[in-house]
């Protein structure tokens, strides 16, 4: 189990479920909407920790955003503790 930190909130993820799968089963409240990677309302930046993403929409996270640390947190897998911010 990795800790997530987002903003002023923390819970547990594993390697096999979603950032928004582990924060909904532990009732916590982070950004989402459509939870397939194409909206982009769930784009947060990553200021620290290892991820891997699944397949998403180009149009709601663009390469550029990509480089510069952004995940959709419906397509994100930990790797490690990961230190999260969005703008709420």
């Amino acid at each position: 189990m990795f800790r997530i930190s987002i903003n002023d909130q923390t819970f547990l993820c594993t390697t096999e479920s979603t950032l928004v799968q582990a924060a909904r089963q532990q009732m916590v409240k982070i950004p989402y909407a459509c939870v397939g990677g194409g909206c982009g309302y769930c784009k947060v930046k990553v200021i620290d920790g290892q991820y891997v993403m699944d397949k998403y929409a180009k149009s709601a996270l663009s390469d550029e955003e990509v480089e510069n640390g952004y995940v959709l947190l419906c397509k994100t897998h930990p790797l490690s503790d990961l230190q999260l911010e969005w703008n709420t």
